[in-house]
């Protein structure tokens, strides 16, 4: 996979001298270089929370399956995908005692403030769009779990765009 935008990003995410992304997991002073080849499926796993919420938003809203079925099913939507992820680290070059050196980790303020600008009114718009929805909408303002799922949802979608606001702006007064 070319390296450039598309690079991994996070606050576990370090990258050694040759420019490898290395997974460091602090409780286990244990540090897991991700090939080429990996980066993808990471990608993916490192979202298994989302998904598993995703899951239960498809059976429970769109599919007006019970609840007590979704939240089973969703649980184990997660397991299987914890298991993956797991799985997927087992396949990594392990590296024992990492020590992650700070200058090498790839931060969220690190994007184009055009870029960062963006994923803020996008992720602003969604929050809006959720609560509007949710009082708007007769099924969602009548259904207390999905209307609260609705309003968690767009308070942290909110929270993500002012947090891009606040490094566009903390990034803006260092200058």
């Amino acid at each position: 996979m070319a390296r450039g935008n598309n690079r991994l990003q996070g606050h576990n995410i370090f990258y050694d001298k040759h420019n490898r992304p290395i997974l460091y997991v602090k409780r286990q002073k244990r540090g897991y270089r991700i090939s080429a080849e990996l980066e993808k499926q990471y990608r993916v796993l490192s979202s298994r929370v989302i998904i598993a919420l995703i899951v239960f938003i498809f059976l429970y809203i769109l599919f007006n399956i019970n609840i007590f079925i979704s939240i089973p099913i969703s649980i184990a939507a997660y397991i299987y995908l914890e298991w993956r992820y797991r799985k997927m680290l087992d396949n990594c070059t392990i590296i024992e005692n990492y020590e992650p050196d700070p200058s090498q980790v790839i931060s969220i303020d690190d994007g184009k403030d055009s870029e960062m600008i963006l994923k803020a009114l996008l992720y602003i718009i969604l929050g809006v769009l959720l609560v509007v929805n949710a009082f708007v909408t007769p099924d969602i303002k009548n259904d207390v779990a999905v209307f609260t799922v609705s309003l968690c949802v767009a308070v942290i979608a909110c929270a993500l765009g002012l947090r891009y606001v606040y490094y566009v702006i903390k990034r803006h007064l260092k200058k």
